[in-house]
């Protein structure tokens, strides 16, 4: 899962699903119903961290597909993109509602199948697989890209650049220990955190316009 592991790679909050890659990643040949158990639970906590990120509710949908869609609609919004996307967010909800009908008929563990149903086979799996590092890095590239920066809930691993710019401007020792005057905001005053952050990225598109 090249395109998946290259962005989370760039989101130090999602690093947690690296453990459900390599999981896949091993399961895929041997383990066919578990790899696509995971790849289903893969894209759904994808998009669940990124809507709650982005301060979307999603309770109120049902349907994995639907959470497919819901997602590429907040990350693409007010883009150039939108209609385009949307369109192949539409299409893609399709591929996404059939890997949920797959999921349902192998999942042995989650719906309590008899022991002698039906197995997948590898090949169908290998395919899910692809098809779940398709969907899950076009998810991760346009939020990371165009909507991250925009996030509601600020995650303070995500933030660097940021980061390293506040504590070289506000040095805080005691004694021989340097604080990270960043992470100390973050801890104690979130949403001053967050102001500070927002100037931050106003501040670097005023200089990138000038």
């Amino acid at each position: 899962m090249h395109w998946i592991k290259e962005n989370i790679s760039k989101i130090p909050s999602l690093q947690a699903y690296n453990h459900h890659v390599s999981t896949i990643e091993e399961t895929v040949y041997d383990k066919p119903d578990l790899a696509i158990e995971l790849c289903k639970s893969l894209l759904e906590g994808i998009c669940k961290t990124i809507l709650t990120n982005k301060g979307v509710d999603y309770l109120s949908v049902d349907k994995f597909p639907k959470l497919i869609k819901l997602t590429i609609e907040t990350i693409c919004a007010g883009t150039a993109e939108k209609d385009d996307l949307l369109d192949l967010g539409t299409r893609v909800t399709s591929v996404a509602h059939k890997i949920g009908e797959i999921r349902n008929k192998a999942s042995f563990a989650s719906h309590g199948q008899d022991i002698d149903h039906p197995k997948l086979s590898n090949t169908l799996s290998n395919f899910m697989f692809y098809v779940t590092d398709a969907m899950g890095g076009f998810i991760l590239s346009y939020y990371l890209q165009y909507s991250l920066n925009s996030s509601v809930r600020i995650k303070y691993e995500d933030c660097v650049e940021f980061n390293d710019f506040f504590d070289s401007e506000h040095h805080i020792q005691l004694g021989d220990i340097v604080i990270s005057a960043s992470e100390a905001l973050y801890n104690q005053d979130y949403q001053a955190y967050a102001m500070e952050y927002q100037e931050f990225l106003l501040s670097k598109i005023e200089d990138m316009e000038e």
